[in-house]
């Protein structure tokens, strides 16, 4: 019995994703974001966004390109604000007004074994975040990521409504760029 309770222990206790990394991939590097969309600074709070969770993450080392066993190009391909929801106005007319708007981003990511020569992922990615007509994000009643919390009950839900719903939308990109990139391996 206590030899199966070390074996499983031994074999168990001890985890960490930077094992699970193939032998020629030990470093990535962030290629510069190609922003084909009207938001002009769109690229760089991605590139900020994926560099911390990968520096958080700690399971490849971030480094220039010309030292990188890997490379992460992106290209934001649109960037857009979209009425989701509507609601008859207060007037005599009758006419329908927003009350909830979408920005949403489509991007392409490519995932590139410079040692291998290869592609590990090429993936687009459509990622929104959702804003009301209130200009403070945390007073809206809306669900602005999508995770069931509203307002005050959600830690992300704060500040300029726009701004917010920008950032929630960059935050779902790095995630599915990172989940991207563990589930290659």
């Amino acid at each position: 019995m206590i030899y199966l309770l070390a074996i499983l222990l031994f074999h168990c206790g001890i985890y960490s994703t930077k094992g699970t990394i193939p032998n020629n991939i030990k470093s990535i590097s962030i290629k510069n974001i190609e922003n084909d969309s009207v938001e002009f600074d769109l690229g760089e709070r991605l590139e900020e966004s994926i560099s911390n969770k990968l520096l958080n993450e700690n399971f490849l080392d971030i480094t220039l390109l010309d030292l990188s066993d890997s490379y992460l190009k992106i290209i934001i391909k649109k960037a857009e604000d979209m009425p989701y929801s509507y609601s008859l106005s207060n007037n005599n007319f009758e006419f329908e007004k927003v009350d909830e708007w979408r920005v949403q981003f489509n991007i392409n990511a490519i995932w590139y074994d410079m040692i291998n020569n290869e592609v590990l992922f090429d993936k687009n990615i459509i990622e929104w975040g959702a804003y009301g007509s209130i200009d403070d994000i945390s007073l809206d009643g809306i669900d602005n990521d999508g995770d069931g919390y509203l307002d005050d009950e959600d830690s992300n839900e704060m500040g300029s409504a726009r701004e917010a719903a920008i950032n929630i939308a960059i935050n779902k990109i790095t995630n599915k760029i990172i989940e991207g990139i563990i589930e290659t391996w």
